[in-house]
């Protein structure tokens, strides 16, 4: 029956190596983070079109090819959310909330993203940036260590993106690494169910230790925005 609704893209070139009812989720199980990422990003190098990537008995079919992700992604037909979107548990925004939904939701919020309102907003991004650097000069002034961007941009983007929406420094309160780090693991518990075919049904997901640690990182950061 899997293969019946699928045969659209039986044509299509397939990751390899590939195995009957796990598909390519060996490549992701169990690996560490670093491998799993080489393993996604490298077929996109190896095809030039179209090809098939199986997790389990879920097909994602995937391409790098500009034109055809244009093509694509202006398509009518094919602004639905996968169903990896699930997974963010963001359904009533329009990150995670359906389509039909996101299409009368994201006209109503058109007005906000006029040139004036945008305009309004570069000095929460220069304030947010020049912290940036300041913190980025900090931590190269502390001698030659290897110094990883990513907790600062994460930080900056934070910044703005509560800068622009709240209105408030909500960072500049107490709590606000504890909250960084919540919402980093969170990210990354998601992203990590997303590879891993085994951790898809709800109904197994909930008896996971990810589980917990997932719902406790979410209760710690709607908890901090609440207050």
């Amino acid at each position: 029956w899997i293969l019946k609704c699928n045969r659209f893209a039986a044509h299509l070139p397939k990751l390899e190596p590939y195995y009957p009812i796990t598909g390519n989720a060996h490549l992701f199980i169990g690996r560490p983070r670093t491998d799993m990422f080489e393993s996604f990003i490298k077929p996109f190098a190896e095809y030039e079109g179209w090809f098939q990537i199986w997790l389990g008995p879920k097909l994602l079919v995937a391409t790098s090819h500009p034109d055809i992700m244009q093509a694509v992604l202006t398509h009518p037909d094919c602004l639905e959310k996968p169903f990896l979107y699930n997974f963010a548990k963001l359904e009533h925004g329009l990150f995670g909330v359906n389509y039909h939904t996101w299409k009368s939701q994201r006209k109503a919020l058109n007005p906000s993203f006029n040139v004036r309102i945008l305009n309004s907003f570069i000095p929460v991004f220069i304030k947010c940036s020049n912290l940036l650097v300041n913190n980025l000069e900090k931590a190269v002034d502390q001698g030659g260590k290897m110094v990883s961007v990513l907790p600062y941009i994460s930080k900056c983007t934070l910044e703005m993106v509560c800068g622009t929406t709240i209105g408030c420094d909500v960072l500049e309160r107490s709590g606000k690494d504890t909250l960084l780090h919540n919402i980093d693991r969170c990210f990354e518990l998601v992203a990590k169910r997303m590879l891993n075919v085994h951790q898809y049904a709800d109904v197994l997901y909930r008896f996971m230790k990810d589980c917990a640690e997932e719902a406790q990182c979410r209760t710690l950061c709607y908890g901090y925005f609440d207050s």
